[in-house]
């Protein structure tokens, strides 16, 4: 392994990791506790989560993970405004599903999101679709909103790396290490900065079911990502 304090070769492999994976870093859940009911944020900015519902430690890509068992468990990370950035957001996580859901609104990754006409309370939402699509969403409160959806299919029960970024120049969609997908930014020139909760693994609707699977080492930055800072989060993982 090498970085900007020397080297290390491990293997036949040798990664590069960036000084730059702290830079504009909000929240990092790396889900390494093994117990209790608080996942702590390592970014050093106090968002520790509250696991709702009872999603469960377990081991995961990266140390340990947490097992959500699709129906109403999540990770609530409270309503700070950091969580919410407007003029830049990357979000990238491993994750693993236990199924694929046909359920029309799909499944959810990461959101700050409340379903309805209150264009208010939508900030942004990582999820996959009824037809195993990773889709991110953007809103700036009003109906206009920025999309991009990978044509990869996923399946289930095999570990996945998801990066997703934005700046008001555009954005990306990294699935592993490769690029999937690009931002359709549409009139979309900030994020809303609504008042409700960040989740891990949930959407927060009683009636709408919830992620399936296990999540491991998410982060959220208040900047875009290069590809190369992409393929360095992703070769932690390696």
């Amino acid at each position: 392994m090498s970085n900007d304090f020397g080297s290390v070769e491990s293997g036949v492999k040798t990664f590069t990791v960036l000084n730059s994976e702290m830079d504009g870093l909000v929240g990092w859940w790396k889900f390494d506790e093994t117990n209790g009911t608080i996942a702590y944020d390592s970014s050093g900015n106090g968002n520790d989560g509250n696991l709702t519902n009872g999603p469960t430690w377990v081991s995961g890509k990266i140390g340990g993970a947490l097992s959500f068992d699709g129906i109403d468990e999540y990770v609530d990370l409270g309503s700070s405004a950091i969580l919410n950035p407007s003029e830049a957001v990357a979000i990238t996580c491993w994750f693993l599903p236990n199924e694929i859901s046909d359920y029309a609104y799909g499944i959810p990754i990461v959101t700050r999101y409340i379903a309805g006409t209150d264009f208010s309370r939508k900030s942004y939402f990582l999820k996959y679709s009824s037809l195993g699509k990773p889709e991110y969403y953007l809103y700036n409160g009003s109906s206009k909103v920025a999309f991009m959806s990978s044509s990869l299919v996923l399946t289930k029960n095999q570990f996945y790396f998801i990066a997703v970024t934005y700046s008001n120049t555009g954005g990306d969609m990294y699935i592993n290490d490769a690029k999937v997908a690009e931002l359709e930014l549409g009139d979309l020139t900030s994020v809303m900065q609504s008042s409700v909760s960040t989740r891990i693994g949930g959407w927060g609707h009683n009636d709408w079911p919830e992620f399936n699977g296990l999540i491991d080492d998410v982060r959220i930055y208040d900047r875009a990502l290069s590809a190369e800072e992409v393929q360095a989060l992703y070769n932690m993982g390696q």
